[in-house]
């Protein structure tokens, strides 16, 4: 099975764009700093797939993600042993709004990263 490269240019936070396979990288106006990513092409299945895992399914979701991300920080009020619950940081969307978020709790689709 033969499967494409997707190639999308981050022009600037936000922006997108597709590269220009037929270009050169100077005619592409590439330069120092420029982000240049890649993802294979998945099928509309795929890109389902990984959304409903609460995953990114292109590049400019991803870049979305990473622009919009919050991590929160949970520690005890007091620390008097070592029985109290355990710091746990949690990555939010500054696009969500309370209810969303709230409802993730509820639901437990928000994911805790205990250490």
């Amino acid at each position: 099975m033969c499967q494409f490269l997707i190639l999308p240019q981050e022009i600037e936070p936000g922006m997108i764009k597709p590269m220009k396979l037929n270009l050169t990288l100077p005619q592409s106006e590439i330069q120092d700093g420029d982000i240049i990513c890649f993802q294979r092409e998945i099928s509309d299945q795929e890109s389902r797939d990984l959304e409903s895992q609460g995953l990114c399914s292109d590049p400019p979701q991803f870049y979305d993600f990473l622009l919009n991300r919050v991590v929160a920080l949970f520690k005890p009020k007091f620390h008097k042993s070592d029985a109290d619950p355990p710091e746990f940081s949690i990555v939010l969307n500054q696009k969500q709004s309370y209810d969303t978020v709230g409802y993730q709790f509820i639901t437990g689709s928000v994911r805790c990263e205990y250490f």
